[in-house]
């Protein structure tokens, strides 16, 4: 945004640009100090996502073409739980939105530069994450997922101890994926594990019979089920407990820091609606198991704070 100073010494000039000519007439100490001027005027100016709703301007949330949470679907048209879940909670505030998809890399600094006012993709909320965006009370509880061949019906199991503790069977998993830790911390052993470098060679290993059970995130493996007919998912699975709570993560939205009224009133729709029989039913509209649905009580200070 420019100030009557920018266009009447330098023409409208953007603060970078502002910056360069500055730099001709001053000796660095005052051009660096008056650029921090600049840029913290420019952040005290940034409006708040209340005051966007207020004004009547749609509310930009971006997603990450990334399903089930935000993806374009066959007419284009960009469809998922947390399209659908932001769409309702706005409508009811008053508010419209506008959509936009990025990358996932592109979310948090998105938010960071005031370009996006929500950012969703099942994002974990971690403690570097909470330093630079504020997030929702979690969505998703996401722990590890599993599956098998279409019609291998010899593995009966509905907890990660119990697949761990069958030491015949052979798993697979993407490489930099986290289900090892979860199956680790159910007392497996993860040499039992083999990587793989895609989902698609994942899937065509279980059903070739080269391994027994592929390793995803829950909403991995119900999406990789939900799109091959020859898998089916291993539901319900518990994920194991690790100092009495289960070992999962948890998911939210992010949002620009601060903008205490309008979390306050985006958490207390987002609860509700987790809480109520409609959440179960738009995760399966997009072939998501029920396990996913988070307590609603979970600490959102304490994830930032890296507490499980």
């Amino acid at each position: 945004m420019s100030t009557g100073m920018h266009s009447s010494l330098f023409g409208a000039a953007t603060p970078p640009a502002l910056f360069r000519k500055l730099r001709k007439y001053l000796r660095p100490a005052a051009t660096l100090a008056i650029f921090g001027i600049v840029m913290a005027g420019a952040t005290a100016h940034a409006e708040t996502i209340s005051e966007r709703i207020k004004r009547g301007e749609p509310i930009r949330q971006a997603v990450a073409n990334d399903s089930p949470f935000g993806y374009s679907g066959p007419d284009g048209k960009v469809i998922g739980i947390e399209v659908e879940l932001v769409e309702r909670i706005l409508h009811d505030m008053g508010a419209k939105v506008e959509v936009t998809s990025t990358t996932f890399g592109a979310l948090i600094p998105g938010i960071q530069a005031g370009r996006f006012d929500i950012a969703s993709d099942g994002i974990y909320i971690r403690p570097e994450r909470c330093r630079v965006a504020d997030f929702s009370t979690p969505d998703f509880m996401i722990g590890a997922g599993a599956f098998v061949r279409k019609g291998n019906n010899s593995i009966h199991a509905n907890t990660m101890e119990a697949l761990a503790r069958d030491h015949a069977l052979r798993f697979g998993k993407l490489t930099g994926g986290q289900e090892d830790k979860a199956f680790a911390v159910a007392g497996g052993d993860t040499s039992q594990i083999a990587n793989f470098t895609d989902r698609v060679s994942l899937t065509a290993a279980v059903k070739s019979n080269r391994i027994d059970v592929g390793l995803l995130s829950a909403l991995g493996a119900a999406a990789a089920v939900a799109n091959d007919d020859g898998l089916q998912l291993i539901t319900p699975l518990k994920p194991p407990m690790q100092n009495g709570k289960p070992f999962v993560y948890y998911a939210g939205f992010g949002f620009p820091k601060n903008d205490l009224a309008f979390e306050a009133e985006f958490n207390s729709r987002l609860k509700a609606i987790i809480q109520s029989p409609d959440y179960v039913k738009l995760l399966a509209k997009y072939h998501v198991p029920a396990d996913v649905v988070p307590s609603t009580d979970v600490d959102v200070a304490a994830l930032c704070n890296g507490q499980p």
